[in-house]
């Protein structure tokens, strides 16, 4: 299991406040990927099966649940075309937006169980596109942060 730490996490930290994480139904899962056109890493996978319909959950507050993918992709295609940066050269499933300004995604194409991870802030645009680790560690460390924050 690529996430497990961040599952384990979880259950220490938030679940004493906010309970259960709430997963996506396989069904859905599938189904997004059949639209998307595109089989996810198992490491998103396990998170959207963990936490991906979670809306009052942890990650409230930014769009990073099973419905919002589809919607993320669309808006990332913004965010570079108002911060002028150069459209992708491969297909970005966007996992992670939070107000328009802040994204972060993988290369669908990429084969990798635990793929890494790119982010883009327009508050630090002169930074321009990052690596950000591996899904999971990226993962972790945004439950890590906002965990701290419910304490």
């Amino acid at each position: 299991m690529f996430i497990e730490r961040s599952i384990e996490l979880h259950c220490e930290k938030v679940e004493p406040s906010l309970g259960k994480a709430i997963g996506a139904f396989r069904s859905d899962l599938l189904a997004l990927e059949a639209r998307v056109g595109t089989n996810f890493p198992e490491a998103y996978r396990e998170y959207l099966l963990w936490i991906g319909a979670d809306f009052n959950g942890l990650l409230r507050g930014s769009d990073c649940f099973i419905a919002h993918v589809e919607e993320n992709c669309e808006a990332l295609l913004t965010l570079f075309d108002e911060n002028d940066l150069t459209e992708l050269s491969y297909q970005p499933v966007v996992f992670f937006m939070h107000q328009g300004y802040f994204a972060c995604w993988f290369d669908a194409s990429d084969q990798a169980c635990d793929p890494t991870v790119f982010c883009f802030n327009e508050a630090s645009r002169e930074l321009g596109i990052q690596a950000c680790g591996t899904f999971s560690e990226w993962l972790y460390d945004e439950v890590l942060a906002r965990s701290r924050a419910i304490q």
